[in-house]
């Protein structure tokens, strides 16, 4: 028993290399799932000019090539195990040989060689093992993101405070005798502003929204939401609030600078309830040349929220509204003529508000949601006279609240006009900021109120802005001419409102002028495609067990088989005994041929060399 032992632990320790080469191999393989583990979802890393890649690279070459040699090893010794006690062709000596050499050799015994299951599994293994390099290229893939990290390189403009603009009043006239005080204000909105206005009327929104004053030096930023000040606007259809009045279509004759002749006639009115109105002669043809005059719109403008038809309840914020009446031609109908032309009504206004801001750049393009902060509202403490004169006091009714600019009661000074939020924020504007951006719009959007009563044969009603045609076109003021072709003034004066906005964040007092946020940059990631891995653990299994096999094949009690493996001697050895198989064989085919029809038995049951032959078969 012992002795039994003892050559079974012999045997045994002659497959040392292959179990030293098979657990080389599956710690290659450990070792890789470990790196790729560590390493999925990382940045890119290079040290000293060693790649993830190389590394792996490393570790499947090292497992592929040590299964590879237990392969070839185990393979080779199925030749000694399947010629020990079995007739088999001899050249299935040389099939096996091949096969244990590479994937050509496997490929040909899997087609060619009868029975040895077991050593097809070790065929298979070994051709599987041209995709293991194919398959470990895809094992390790690239995601790129864009990573933001805080930054105090990206800043966004926001206001908490502005006070920039112009205003000169000059000594108060106190003698309570004049009616009104007349004190003598005046204002101007500061240059930046007044170009943004007019910058706001002339650009589309998305271009508009790039002019406000950001760094993102990577291109890519974000910033966490914030509120700061802002201008709103609003607008609202009133067509359906126009009254039609018959007249003699003479708004046109005290508009006129070309001293063109005038005519009066039977006449038509379009009016809204504040009085702004239009009118026309009867008969007149859009398009056609005027022999008097025609009005194509009509406007008013007001900083003064009672004087407006729908934006009373902006009283306490208000900059600036605008009626505006257009007519044009009738889409329906082209031959149609006044009174049966289309007329539009809308009033648009433009008031101090609180944002809530989205900001984002992306690839070097400004992004906003914008969001106006629900419930924020004058607070009931700012706009407050001070040191208000005795001899206005029948005044103060009027003024106290009213933010539009007036020459007289606007040299009243006062406190900032401020926008308290539900959470308590106050956005502040100064004094010189409100008066001059009111002033500013009365001077460039209104002309001096024209007012027509019954006896100018009109109706009653008013006017401060025009478009109009006697025998040349007449705009009045000039900057009103993008009210007319707009076609969607919503949109214009949203554009003008964030023009507006822009510059007053841009220009904003320096507390809580701007916001820090993330810049962004584009960083590489690795990305395990595990499924790519699967192949080279079937290909380390398949080899661990085809070793296992061959070791249990070749130490079976019942006809083990020496372990000779790859040995060429041990091929040499034998060959004197089968010299007369290939006796008068010239060419390779020759051997080949002889030995597919001669059969040999290599080993007894007992291990021993067989001697002697008969006519059938033939024993090395």
């Amino acid at each position: 028993m012992e002795e039994k032992r003892a050559h079974s632990g012999r045997r045994l320790g002659l497959w040392l290399t292959e179990t030293l080469a098979i657990i080389f191999s599956a710690a290659c393989l450990g070792a890789l799932a470990v790196l790729l583990a560590l390493t999925d979802n990382q940045t890119i890393f290079n040290y000293h000019g060693v790649t993830l890649n190389a590394i792996v690279s490393i570790l499947v070459t090292g497992s592929k090539v040590a299964a590879l040699m237990v392969l070839g090893e185990a393979l080779s010794q199925w030749k000694w195990i399947l010629f020990t006690d079995e007739r088999r062709p001899l050249i299935d000596f040389e099939r096996i040989d091949l096969a244990s050499r590479g994937p050509s050799g496997s490929l040909q015994l899997l087609w060619n060689c009868k029975g040895g299951n077991l050593l097809r599994l070790g065929a298979i293994t070994i051709i599987l093992c041209l995709a293991v390099d194919p398959f470990a290229q895809q094992l390790v893939q690239y995601r790129t993101e864009l990573v933001f990290t805080d930054s105090p390189r990206a800043t966004v403009a926001r206001a908490e405070r502005y006070s920039k603009g112009n205003q000169v009043n000059t000594a108060l006239m106190l003698d309570p005798s004049l009616n009104p005080p007349s004190p003598n204000a005046r204002a101007d909105a500061d240059f930046s502003m007044q170009s943004a206005v007019l910058y706001g009327l002339t650009q589309t929104l998305n271009n508009t929204i790039q002019q406000l004053p950001f760094q993102c030096p990577t291109g890519n930023c974000t910033w966490p939401a914030y509120d700061s000040l802002a201008i709103c606007s609003r607008c609202t259809d009133l067509t359906s609030s126009l009254e039609q009045a018959s007249d003699y279509g003479a708004q046109y004759v005290p508009l006129m600078e070309d001293n063109n002749a005038a005519a009066i006639s039977n006449g038509t009115a379009y009016r809204l309830p504040n009085g702004l109105f239009i009118d026309n002669i009867d008969g007149w043809a859009w398009g056609a040349e005027p022999m008097y005059g025609a009005m194509f719109m009509a406007t008013f403008g007001t900083g003064n929220a009672s004087l407006t038809n729908s934006m009373a309840d902006l009283d306490d914020t208000l900059i600036w509204a605008a009626g505006v009446l257009k007519t044009g031609a009738n889409p329906q109908n082209a031959s149609a003529v006044w009174p049966d032309l289309p007329v539009a009504a809308t009033e648009c206004a433009l008031y101090y508000c609180v944002n809530r801001y989205a900001s984002s750049v992306h690839n070097g393009t400004l992004h906003e949601d914008i969001t106006a902060v629900a419930g924020a509202k004058r607070a009931a403490d700012s706009w407050a006279l001070v040191d208000f004169p005795e001899a206005w006091e029948p005044y103060n009714e009027t003024m106290t609240q009213s933010i539009d600019f007036d020459d007289n009661f606007s040299a009243a000074k006062r406190s900032d006009l401020a926008i308290e939020t539900p959470d308590g924020q106050r956005f502040n504007i100064s004094q010189t900021a409100v008066d001059s951006i009111s002033a500013y719009f009365k001077l460039t959007f209104q002309e001096d109120l024209m007012v027509y009563n019954e006896t100018n044969n009109t109706v009653d009603g008013q006017i401060n802005g025009w478009y109009m045609n006697s025998t040349t076109i007449q705009y009045k003021p000039s900057a009103i001419q993008p009210f007319y072709t707009s076609t969607d003034l919503n949109t214009t004066f949203k554009t003008l409102a964030t023009s507006m906005t822009n510059a007053l964040r841009g220009d904003a007092d320096a507390d809580g002028s701007e916001m820090v946020g993330q810049t962004g940059q584009m960083t590489t990631y690795y990305h395990v495609q595990w499924p790519w891995i699967a192949l080279h653990c079937v290909i380390v299994l398949m080899s661990a067990l085809f070793l296992i096999f061959t070791i249990r094949e070749s130490s079976a009690p019942d006809g083990a088989a020496p372990v000779w493996k790859s040995s060429t001697l041990a091929a040499m050895s034998r060959g004197t005994h089968v010299t007369h198989v290939l006796d008068g064989a010239v060419t390779l085919g020759d051997m080949q041929k002889m030995a597919q029809e001669e059969k040999v038995v290599l080993f007894a049951k007992d291990g021993e060399v067989m001697k002697g032959q008969s006519p059938s078969y033939s024993v090395l």
